[in-house]
C-alpha cells in the first residue's frame, strides 16, 4: 500500500511512457480522501476521490494524486503491468514532468457518491 503525506500545496506531475497504472483508493466512505491530478488540452484538472474508487493510468498521461487536506494521508494499492523502480530513475518508467502549483489546478465536482472508474490515457 501507499501513502502518501498531507498535501503541501505544489502538485508534480509524471508520466510512463510504457507503463499502466491501476489504482485502488482506500480509507472511509463518503469521505473525498484526496484528488487525482491530470493535465488535459494545457489544463490541470483535479477529480475527487474517495474510497473505492479505481484509477486506470494509461502511458503519456500527465498525473499524479495528493492527499485532500493537511491533516489525513492519502492511501491506496497501485499495480503496474510492468516493473518500475521509482527510486531508480535511469531504469524506470517514472518521469517527472512538472510541478504545478495548486492555484493552477481546476478543483473538479463530483455528483456520483458511489465509486467510480476513471479510465485516462
Amino acid at each position: 500500500m501507499v501513502e502518501l503525506q498531507p498535501f503541501n500545496g505544489e502538485v508534480s506531475l509524471h508520466l510512463h511512457q510504457e507503463l499502466n497504472n491501476l489504482i485502488f483508493i482506500q480509507g472511509q466512505p463518503n469521505v473525498n480522501s484526496g484528488y487525482f491530478i491530470i493535465e488535459e488540452n494545457l489544463k490541470y484538472l483535479a477529480l475527487p476521490l474517495k474510497a473505492g474508487d479505481i484509477i486506470l493510468v494509461k502511458p503519456g498521461v500527465k498525473h499524479n494524486l495528493v492527499s485532500s487536506n493537511t491533516k489525513q494521508n492519502l492511501k491506496f494499492f497501485v499495480f503496474n503491468n510492468s516493473q518500475s523502480d521509482y527510486q531508480q530513475e535511469e531504469s524506470s518508467d517514472y518521469h517527472l514532468m512538472k510541478k504545478v502549483p495548486w492555484s493552477a489546478v481546476d478543483i473538479q465536482v463530483r455528483f456520483n457518491l458511489n465509486p467510480i472508474l476513471i479510465n485516462v490515457g
